[in-house]
């Protein structure tokens, strides 16, 4: 591990070469945010806590800076006379913990090192720091609350006896998560075009990125924190309930936040499905009112979409909607970013070739393509509207990846339709 006076001279020396971005009246900014980060750091440098200290317990002032170990309760707290079983709970649990400390010192970095500076150093637009950071204020107090009532669970030995009725009752306040992770689509955007547009912004972000307090994450990894948690709490849970006796009477209540958070997992992902499908839609350009159809309009879920070639080698960004396969083109113009390339096929005429089973009339497989083109191809048709595509992978694994999505939207739209 470095020295704690080195790490503490890099992290001035990189924040400070931030105050060139800035005029000299906004100098003492910068000096107070180098103080900040700079105790901040020397708060992470030592591995000996100090003596007023609780083991387990988190300062307030939570740290970015350091270099995250992983860290086990039988190493922070006395396990001596614990059964084999009850240690392993007690490190699940422990686990959970450490994730939630860790991620409230991010949403504070992203909050406080990002948003608070770029704003104060007049970077964006208010409604650019709206859009980017969305909902950023209202999940913060949310995870430290959850860290108070876990802490508070914890007795003096260091041992969690029931966790379950903590998340029953913090999971209904999660509310903010469906703004927050419904409008990353246009906070992605957002930022996006603010970089290319602004080299200040592009300079201010490059030497936070390159500085030791950022760990090497870029902004957008910290604001897309929050939504990998959130879909990393049933596995954490569940985690927790195998270690626990199924006659523990947390074992019930563990059950119950299981189902609880999948129910808040399922509705944010709804939002955001049908605002990231409206945020594409708004970014396509039609060339005439042909490529236009009901089911683009209708649609309600983004599934997936990437980089595919035409058989002429035409590079196209590819969208699997809920209800329909659309081709476009990159483009910039009147705010918009993909043209249209072909008329859109909805599902309910869409036929695929060049599933498992090689399914492939010979003319696909002899045409226009041969050697390693044929070999990542595939087509979609739809024979009611006489249209036909022949597109083509990166390599095999995304052409399955392709093909088994676009097969399972079908499979699934047909039965949406059938039980209707």
């Amino acid at each position: 591990q470095e020295p704690s006076s080195k790490r503490v001279k890099t992290l001035r020396k990189s924040v400070a070469s931030i105050a060139n971005l800035i005029s000299p009246g906004k100098r003492h900014f910068i000096k107070r945010l180098i103080c900040t980060l700079n105790q901040q750091n020397t708060g992470a440098a030592g591995s000996t806590p100090s003596s007023g200290s609780t083991p387990g317990k988190r300062s307030n002032s939570g740290s970015v800076t350091k270099n995250r170990r992983s860290k086990l309760w039988c190493e922070t707290f006395d396990h001596r006379g614990v059964e084999e079983a009850e240690l392993k709970r007690q490190e699940t649990i422990f686990e959970l913990y450490q994730g939630e400390c860790d991620l409230v010192d991010d949403l504070r970095m992203a909050k406080q090192t990002y948003r608070d500076s770029m704003v104060t150093l007049k970077m964006l637009t208010e409604d650019e720091v709206t859009r980017i950071f969305g909902k950023l204020d209202c999940l913060l107090p949310l995870h430290e609350n959850l860290l108070q009532h876990l802490e508070a669970e914890r007795t003096s030995d260091g041992k969690c006896d029931a966790i379950g009725h903590v998340f029953l009752s913090w999971f209904p306040t999660l509310t903010p998560y469906n703004e927050y992770c419904a409008n990353q689509a246009d906070a992605k955007g957002t930022l996006d075009a603010v970089v290319n547009k602004e080299a200040r912004v592009r300079d201010f972000l490059q030497r936070c990125l390159e500085s030791p307090f950022s760990r090497k994450l870029d902004l957008w990894s910290y604001l897309d924190l929050p939504r990998t948690r959130l879909v990393k709490y049933p596995l954490l849970l569940k985690n927790v309930l195998k270690a626990t006796p199924s006659d523990h009477p947390d074992a019930v209540q563990l059950e119950k936040a299981l189902t609880m958070v999948n129910d808040v997992i399922t509705r944010v992902d709804d939002l955001t499905g049908e605002r990231q499908s409206r945020f594409v839609l708004s970014k396509l350009d039609f060339l005439d009112d042909k490529q236009k159809c009901p089911e683009l309009e209708e649609s309600r879920a983004l599934i997936c979409s990437g980089q595919l070639k035409s058989s002429r080698g035409t590079k196209l960004h590819v969208f699997l909607f809920d209800l329909v396969l659309v081709l476009a083109r990159n483009v910039t113009r009147n705010d918009k970013s993909y043209q249209v390339y072909r008329r859109p096929i909805p599902l309910s005429h869409l036929i695929i070739e060049g599933d498992e089973g090689g399914r492939m009339s010979g003319s696909f497989r002899g045409g226009i393509l041969s050697g390693d083109k044929a070999k990542y191809a595939f087509r979609v048709r739809s024979d009611e509207l006489g249209l036909s595509y022949t597109l083509i992978a990166a390599d095999e694994h995304d052409r399955k990846q392709w093909v088994n999505s676009i097969t399972e939207a079908t499979a699934k739209f047909q039965s949406r339709r059938g039980s209707s």
